[in-house]
């Protein structure tokens, strides 16, 4: 598995004119450098340059399927592991006539029409006074908004994953992808502290937001014939989730597969702790065998809707399996049908 720093916001992803298209998600090529030095040192600290699993939640796991389909070829890496995202989830936010950059470099006085000239200015500004100036801009929630993310750029992020999936542009490895029961409930505003939010909207963003993402991205691997293990964590330990209604929300599932949900808010249960290593058992087994070693813990491989994935942490059950049809319930396909997440 790799840790890896790679550069986020404007240096990660400028979307500058005078940029090059393919230069364009500087972030994303940073972490296939990371993946690159790992694979060539690794073995100086004891690795297998031939068992690297790359692992994200979040944006981190729609960065391990962007990457997933840039380097079908020489992906370098064993498996994927994704929590709580995929490349099919759309979280881009497009700046067509790239002004957000323009706005940041005229800022630091970089005013020149022609966008070379503009960028070359720019390039000479330090960046740490270019991170304290969006910092505080963000802060003082001044108008218009800024952001920075990844555009697609047929290099590192393509525009329609499903077609290239079935095409079999891909890497094709094994990977464990899966979702919180309760993704929705940390990002739905106002909400009541005693009652939390409104359950409805929470239960919509949880399955249109994350679960129907997982859902096309298991299906599209199904059709190319690609080994895909599903889960879904619904632990609700309050050391966690201080918050009764938070359930398993959005990110919850860390603290429990790293074994550091006892760090914040006080130890953790018997019960938190067998669940944790029980993940933390699944995630090294997979990085071990990213194809037999799940199924030896009883965990087979998604069988496009007849099969089972595994539940972990709900009602006192270490692990449980749980229907792909129940996983699959909520969508069709990227579409919410009106059906709550799973396991209610």
């Amino acid at each position: 598995m790799t840790p890896s720093s790679y550069r986020i916001g404007l240096l990660g992803f400028p979307n500058a004119a005078g940029l090059e298209l393919d230069q364009q998600n500087l972030g994303l090529l940073d972490q296939r450098l990371a993946v690159e030095w790992t694979h060539d040192n690794i073995a100086s600290f004891g690795g297998d340059p031939n068992r690297i699993t790359i692992w994200g939640q979040s944006a981190g796991a729609m960065s391990v399927d962007y990457y997933n389909f840039a380097y079908p070829n020489d992906p370098i890496v064993s498996g994927l592991i994704m929590n709580s995202g995929t490349a099919t989830l759309n979280f881009l936010w497009p700046d067509v006539e790239q002004t957000n950059f323009t706005f940041v470099a005229q800022h630091f006085g970089c005013m020149e029409s022609e966008p070379s000239a503009r960028l070359d200015c720019f390039r000479e500004v330090d960046a740490a006074n270019i991170t304290l100036f969006l910092k505080h801009y963000a802060e003082n929630t001044t108008a218009p908004g800024v952001a920075f993310v990844p555009i697609v750029d047929e290099r590192t992020l393509f525009e329609n994953y499903t077609a290239r999936a079935l095409a079999g542009n891909f890497s094709r490895l094994p990977a464990i992808i899966g979702n919180t029961a309760d993704e929705g409930t940390s990002f739905v505003l106002p909400y009541n502290q005693t009652f939390g939010p409104d359950r409805a909207t929470a239960d919509a963003t949880t399955v249109g937001l994350f679960m129907c993402p997982t859902i096309q991205t298991s299906h599209d691997r199904y059709a190319a014939n690609t080994t895909t293990f599903r889960y879904l964590y619904g632990g609700n330990f309050s050391n966690v989730s201080p918050q009764w209604w938070e359930g398993a929300y959005h990110s919850s599932d860390l603290p429990m597969i790293f074994g550091t949900y006892g760090l914040a808010r006080g130890n953790g249960t018997v019960f938190q702790k067998q669940v944790s290593e029980m993940m933390q058992d699944c995630w090294v087994a997979f990085a071990e065998d990213p194809v037999h070693g799940l199924p030896r813990f009883g965990w087979n491989a998604y069988k496009g809707g007849v099969g089972e994935g595994v539940l972990f942490g709900y009602e006192d059950q270490v692990v449980q399996p749980i229907s792909e049809s129940r996983l699959d319930a909520p969508c069709d396909g990227l579409v919410p049908n009106g059906q709550p997440p799973p396991p209610r």
